[in-house]
């Protein structure tokens, strides 16, 4: 169908609703070099994505649909967003009169503006209404009866319904001028509106791999600033500390509403890390230390349910959509031999280094390692066990907000189910790594962020991106049971 229009589809990447990292189908894209990219997803998806494009130099105008409609995706996709296009319901220039209305009347009850969702919601009730009206019944049957027969003028259009029971009206297109939705085109032409061809084809190129490369590395670099925390925990206590997923969440709406109040990521960060590594101490303290002596799978329980808990107040606390920075920093990007790196994608590469260096260089690396390997002779030496307990905890859970901080300036977006997904990774990570290893897990981190970059790319269409790091760890488990860096 594309190519009776005169387009050729150069290549098709899948990707999951839950990711907020594209760094591989961005450095896949920019080989590509397309006139034109179309993009699916809800804003929450949309927004990110579109930001890394840009950020990435990437010109081509971007294409979505309804899921990118609402004022949502321009607050987080922030100065990428304009220009982009969609296909949706609702025109927000429209001259009809049910439109104007519409848009008039929501925006003075809600208090915010109109989007598709809320048109589509108005046309579904309108039509529902003016069938029940016709048939003179609730009944099921007269009722659709009657909608077969609508043929009505609402917000989004008129609506009518073909034999099938498929509803025909024109498709609305709108782009973002100004840090707003206007209209665009009108799409009436049946054919434009059937599926895309599949063509799929791989572009083996050296500096495509070296950037894929790059991304994964970048990638890592995040899991391991997430993962090492987990690690240092199990090494002491032999726990597995799924709340540490919650604290990086944490960490991310502590940053992002310090920063937005105070304009300073340089002042927001230390006070999200110390603020979440106090949290740590205490969750040690209150939660741990008192079933200590109970078996492993109580601490197990515990921990579920304290982030199951933690996500819940999140949500009640800063509601369940998300929020964004009003001014993201760290987005400087630059270009080095054709591949562009973001500052904070920088920041999170160094972090990891300099993570590498305090466990394997200073003193305090040293005490960790001491008191995990011979607890009795390290206290013998004059380490405290349980200082360093706390200390463990606080630095773990500080690295995790930290984390979350930098992560969320990644996609702009920070919402309550943010540490799912890298908590499983996480737990992944720590189990490649050699559980109780932290330059172990530093390394699995790193080869994960790799396996996935090239993995979104070449096996994507078959696997989602997040089942690439279970579906890696078996390979590697069922090869090397103890872990890739374990200690024998």
């Amino acid at each position: 169908m594309a190519s009776t229009y005169g387009i050729t589809i150069i290549n098709e990447y899948q990707y999951s609703i839950k990711d907020r990292q594209f760094g591989a189908i961005v450095a896949k894209v920019k080989a590509d070099n397309p006139e034109a990219i179309y993009a699916s997803g809800y804003y929450f998806t949309a927004g990110p994505l579109v930001s890394q494009l840009c950020a990435a130099g990437i010109q081509a105008p971007v294409i979505g649909q309804e899921g990118y409609d609402g004022q949502k995706f321009i607050k987080i996709a922030g100065k990428a967003a304009e220009g982009v296009i969609i296909t949706t319901s609702l025109d927000r220039d429209s001259k009809v009169k049910e439109a104007i209305d519409f848009i008039r009347e929501f925006e003075k009850q809600a208090g915010f503006k109109a989007d598709m969702v809320a048109a589509s919601a108005h046309t579904a009730v309108m039509v529902a209404a003016r069938a029940i009206e016709q048939a003179g019944s609730t009944g099921p049957k007269a009722i659709r009866d009657a909608i077969a027969s609508v043929e009505l003028k609402v917000s989004t259009g008129t609506i009518k319904f073909n034999a099938l029971g498929e509803v025909m009206k024109a498709v609305q297109v709108q782009v973002v001028k100004d840090g707003n939705w206007h209209y665009y085109a009108v799409i009436d032409d049946p054919l434009l509106l059937a599926p895309p061809a599949e063509d799929y084809f791989f572009l083996e190129n050296i500096m495509l791999y070296i950037e894929l490369t790059l991304q994964g590395l970048i990638n890592g670099c995040m899991y391991a600033a997430i993962a090492v925390g987990l690690t240092l925990v199990y090494s002491f206590l032999r726990i597995l500390h799924i709340a540490h997923a919650g604290l990086f969440a944490l960490g991310g709406y502590i940053g992002l509403l310090l920063t937005n109040a105070s304009g300073s990521l340089i002042l927001a960060t230390p006070l999200a890390a110390a603020s979440v590594g106090v949290l740590g101490m205490a969750i040690y303290r209150l939660c741990y230390q008192p079933i200590l002596d109970c078996l492993p799978y109580v601490a197990l329980i515990a921990s579920i349910g304290l982030f199951i808990a933690m996500e819940e107040m999140f949500r009640l606390i800063f509601g369940p959509y998300g929020l964004s920075y009003t001014q993201p920093t760290l987005q400087t990007t630059y270009t080095i031999a054709g591949m562009t790196i973001r500052a904070v994608e920088i920041v999170i590469v160094i972090g990891s280094v300099l993570m590498l260096g305090i466990a394997r260089k200073t003193r305090m690396g040293i005490a960790w390692r001491a008191t995990v390997d011979d607890p009795q002779m390290a206290e013998s030496f004059g380490i405290s066990v349980l200082n360093v307990r706390y200390l463990n905890f606080f630095i773990g859970s500080a690295l995790a907000g930290v984390a979350g901080v930098f992560v969320s300036l990644l996609s702009n977006l920070v919402e309550p189910t943010m540490g799912g997904v890298p908590s499983y990774k996480a737990l992944d990570i720590i189990v490649l790594g050699g559980l109780g290893n932290v330059a172990g897990t530093l390394f699995a981190s790193l080869l994960l962020g790799v396996t996935e970059a090239f993995g979104t790319i070449y096996i994507g269409k078959f696997m989602d991106r997040d089942a690439i790091a279970f579906a890696f760890m078996i390979i590697v488990l069922m090869v090397r049971p103890q872990g890739l860096f374990s200690r024998k």
